[in-house]
């Protein structure tokens, strides 16, 4: 009986951290909306020597991986996670505002800190942002 009262309690805490948890990480129409943009900007505009980062967010996987083998499918390149200083144009997707973008300690940052915004693009209500960064000053 001790053991059924305890399966019981871990599994409503169980359920109740499942349901609060934030969905970022299954997020398709997010992933499909920050792909296509991205695409539209680097074909429509000719960008050359692109990179992505995911900073200040939750986010864990700075090389925005599943970003990156959409755009692959799409057949749209960018450089490498071993690439960024040569990077001329770069896209963040976080949750934060620009100012703490640009605060960010992540390496990825660094050439970009006092770069141009280019574009900004906001995901609905769901707080992420797209934004494209110029490594050449304002």
């Amino acid at each position: 009986m001790t053991i059924l009262v305890l399966i019981a309690i871990n599994s409503t805490w169980s359920l109740r951290s499942q349901l609060g948890r934030e969905t970022w990480q299954t997020d398709i129409p997010m992933v499909r909306f920050i792909t296509e943009m991205m695409e539209r900007e680097i074909k429509g505009h000719g960008l050359k020597n692109v990179n992505l980062a995911v900073l200040a967010s939750p986010d864990n996987n700075v090389y925005g991986r599943r970003y990156r083998d959409v755009l692959l499918v799409k057949e749209v390149r960018m450089l490498t996670r071993d690439e960024y200083q040569y990077t001329d144009n770069m896209f963040v997707v976080s949750t934060s505002s620009e100012t703490r973008v640009r605060d960010d300690p992540a390496y990825e940052m660094h050439f970009f800190r006092k770069g141009k915004l280019v574009n900004k693009w906001g995901f609905y209500d769901s707080g992420w942002n797209l934004y494209l960064f110029n490594r050449n000053s304002r």
